[in-house]
């Protein structure tokens, strides 16, 4: 296990100016801020979803997976050596210069290559290229979804491919029903729906009313409806408890507004 603590970095005015990342939620774009905080001097960090709530987001809600897997389509990379999981900051290098007394990482390198999917297209068959590359340690797997043009640069598919459900399976919050929540991805997302989309979709359920009440549906029956184009309603600011509490005082309230004689006891 690898935990050091966070360490001052820099955030450059063009960090706001970014489209892409300017379209995604505002709690991701604070997520991925303050992984810079915690990664290494070569960008990288462990990926330890309860950890990484714990330390950036201690007093409230927050789905790490869903996070990670909206900022892997361009901003940074989940990876696997020996069985442990690790995060990359992609431009990490480009856009900090860390203290020369800094120690040096003690992570794996992200994998060069990865194998090639079925239509004959590299998955990130090059992370990039620079120092955080030149050791070669590990091999690994590196999760996302891209094209290789050129060196070390990555052009991103518009719409969800199957390779992508894996991702999105790891956000959700109950897995049940997987073979069934596949053949419905392949349905209603392949080709017609981003990603991000749908990433995007189960945060703004992880915020609603009924999850926060414990009523969240299969997985497949979500995908079939087209939920993550919802707008749910939000949920209480207040506890559950407190919230059905209020709603007997209501009714209470609105009996004696009935029948005043029977609410005053006489």
């Amino acid at each position: 296990m690898i935990r050091k603590a966070p360490r001052i970095r820099t955030i450059k005015p063009d960090a706001f100016q970014d489209e892409d990342l300017s379209a995604l939620p505002h709690q991701t774009r604070l997520f991925f801020m303050a992984l810079w905080c915690w990664a290494d001097r070569r960008g990288r960090l462990e990926y330890r979803p309860e950890y990484l709530k714990s330390q950036i987001f201690p007093y409230e809600r927050a789905d790490i997976a869903g996070m990670v897997g909206a900022l892997s389509k361009k901003f940074i990379a989940k990876y696997s050596v020996d069985g442990k999981e690790y995060l990359w900051i992609r431009k990490f290098n480009e856009h900090q210069r860390p203290n020369p007394r800094e120690a040096d990482s003690v992570i794996p390198d992200p994998p060069t290559e990865t194998t090639v999917n079925t239509v004959g297209k590299s998955r990130f068959a090059r992370v990039g290229k620079g120092e955080n590359l030149d050791r070669g340690e590990g091999e690994g797997e590196l999760e996302g979804e891209g094209e290789l043009e050129g060196e070390g640069s990555i052009v991103h598919s518009a719409h969800a491919t199957m390779q992508d459900f894996g991702t999105w399976w790891e956000a959700w919050p109950k897995k049940e029903g997987r073979g069934a929540s596949e053949e419905s991805w392949k349905r209603h997302v392949v080709g017609k729906a981003a990603l991000t989309d749908l990433i995007d979709g189960i945060e703004k359920w992880h915020g609603s009313r009924k999850w926060a009440e414990g009523f969240i549906p299969l997985p497949a029956t979500w995908l079939n409806q087209h939920r993550w184009q919802d707008d749910p309603t939000p949920a209480s600011p207040f506890g559950k408890s407190v919230q059905q509490s209020l709603g007997g005082l209501q009714r209470f309230v609105d009996r004696g507004k009935e029948d005043p004689g029977d609410s005053a006891g006489s």
